[in-house]
């Protein structure tokens, strides 16, 4: 496998002592949004991916982003675990939180669009 070093731009095989180790075993943090999830997926291509961890922190989208962790996590083939942080929602009010109230609505249109700005 022959690749660039980053820390020195060292390209041929075998790779650079300075480079980073590629087949590193990792946990990933993964929420369930698509962010953490493509992570999860990139870190299973380049990595040795040993299980993916998630965290229930009483956000009122995690009964959808966690199920979604979950199954990743099982097509992957890899153990997922939820850890339980609901002191977080016992603490803290937030429109984020089930503790605290609706999350607001608007409309994008009720704010001023802005002006390109010109130049010469």
């Amino acid at each position: 496998d022959e690749r660039t070093c980053p820390a020195c731009t060292w390209s041929s095989s075998p790779r650079c002592p300075r480079s980073p180790p590629r087949a590193m075993k990792v946990l990933v943090l993964v929420s369930g949004g698509m962010d953490s999830v493509t992570v999860l997926h990139w870190a299973a291509r380049e990595h040795e991916l040993v299980g993916a961890i998630s965290f229930d922190y009483g956000a009122k989208h995690n009964h959808r982003e966690l199920p979604f962790a979950a199954q990743h996590a099982k097509e992957l083939g890899i153990r997922h675990e939820i850890v339980a942080l609901d002191f977080i929602d016992r603490l803290f009010n937030s429109s984020l939180l089930k503790s605290g109230g609706d999350v607001p609505t608007g409309e994008y249109g009720t704010y001023p669009s802005p002006t390109p700005s010109s130049t010469p």
